[in-house]
């Protein structure tokens, strides 16, 4: 015989489509939020709505008046009396001719909170493991989802499809709100990451990346080239065969900050953290733990592994040995160990003999976590290696 079922005729239930590209702060030195949008709809926009709230106040709902012929509107949002950290909150609404309406973001509120750039420092760090107002932006945070041990920067898990103004392609930062005054001997940045985000056969589609700007916000530049999944075998394998994601997925990443020639010693530079997606497939997303921007455990590293060994890793029995090969005349190394937040907890020095110069540190009382050989060699170089501390 024959079924039909879901049987529909000229019937329209589709809502507008929304798209804009969301703002992540107001800057009070210019305090106007500027919310461009772009609607369409086959059977023809009827309503256009901005919906808004400061300081977690009552809804203040603009209309925008439409027109045939016209997708994309502004409104420009002025606000006075802000204060750094005061709150404003936005999103859009649409309705079209069938009364079918559509509202961006899809629950809640694009959060763009007050800024005064800070002034510019010299190093940071951080293992989000504590409170951290350190940075702004949507999609996101800094969080400990379910199955990890830490706190660390998170985009949210999966990230949205894009609904940007140019091919529907967003683009979610996460902004550090201090500039970084770039080192001219040390200009180095160190952090841990799992990337989970679409790949298409050997190309990036979505995308990560670190970027600069040396004129607040206004323009950036990148760090590296952009990257994805394929940029790590295991990600890769978690993300084609949508595996449990976990600690154990965690990989470093080190860049020089000048390699790319955007940016040279004395440059006061912004840095963000960028995901960019486009409108059709996602992934888990991308997470940020144990940064260090030209911090003392980022450093100049040598090509040669054989100089340095350091081991158990992780270690479980409370002793870390580290070995150092030595071949020249008789020198002094300099020895230190630090935690994640860049605290010397062992600083020592290490006459080099010998071909190979062995030493214990007794390290069983210190607490789980991550942790930092540096190696001062006293020709101007380091090794720095990463350790992990377990009491299990």
């Amino acid at each position: 015989g024959w079924a039909i079922d879901n049987l529909k005729i000229q019937i329209d239930d589709t809502p507008p489509t929304i798209l804009h590209n969301h703002l992540d702060f107001l800057n009070l030195s210019t305090p106007t939020l500027v919310i461009t949008t772009k609607v369409s709809d086959n059977s023809g926009v009827s309503k256009l709505y901005i919906d808004y709230k400061i300081k977690s106040g009552p809804v203040i709902t603009e209309e925008l008046p439409v027109s045939e012929n016209v997708d994309q509107y502004t409104l420009n949002l002025n606000i006075s009396g802000l204060v750094p950290n005061d709150l404003v909150e936005y999103r859009i609404r649409s309705q079209d001719n069938s009364g079918n309406e559509a509202t961006l973001p899809a629950t809640g509120y694009f959060r763009a909170p007050a800024i005064n750039i800070g002034s510019p420092i010299t190093q940071y760090l951080a293992d989000f493991n504590s409170a951290n107002t350190d940075f702004v932006g949507n999609f996101f945070s800094i969080a400990q989802p379910s199955g990890f041990s830490n706190g660390a920067i998170h985009s949210t898990h999966p990230y949205p499809n894009g609904f940007g103004l140019t091919n529907s392609t967003s683009n979610y930062v996460y902004i550090l709100k201090k500039p970084i005054t770039i080192n001219a001997n040390n200009p180095y940045m160190i952090f841990d990451e799992i990337v989970l985000v679409e790949y298409s056969g050997s190309n990036v589609k979505d995308l990560v990346v670190v970027e600069g700007s040396k004129n607040n916000g206004t323009s950036w530049e990148t760090f590296l080239d952009p990257y994805s999944s394929l940029a790590n075998s295991s990600w890769r394998s978690a993300f084609d065969n949508s595996l449990s994601v976990g600690p154990s997925l965690y990989r470093s990443r080190l860049i020089n900050l000048t390699t790319s020639g955007k940016f040279v010693s004395g440059d006061n530079v912004l840095i963000r953290f960028r995901l960019t997606a486009d409108v059709s497939v996602n992934g888990w997303g991308w997470s940020i733990d144990n940064l260090s921007i030209q911090g003392p455990v980022t450093g100049i590293e040598r090509a040669d592994e054989a100089v340095l060994k350091m081991y158990p890793n992780p270690v479980m029995n409370g002793v870390l040995i580290v070995e150092l090969a030595h071949s020249e005349s008789a020198v002094t190394a300099g020895i230190q160990i630090l935690n994640a937040q860049g605290q010397a907890m062992i600083t020592d020095q290490l006459e080099l003999v010998q071909n190979i110069n062995k030493k214990e540190y007794a390290i069983g009382n210190w607490s789980e976590g991550i942790y930092f050989l540096r190696v001062d060699m006293g020709d101007g170089t380091f090794i720095t290696r990463k350790f992990i501390k377990s009491n299990r």
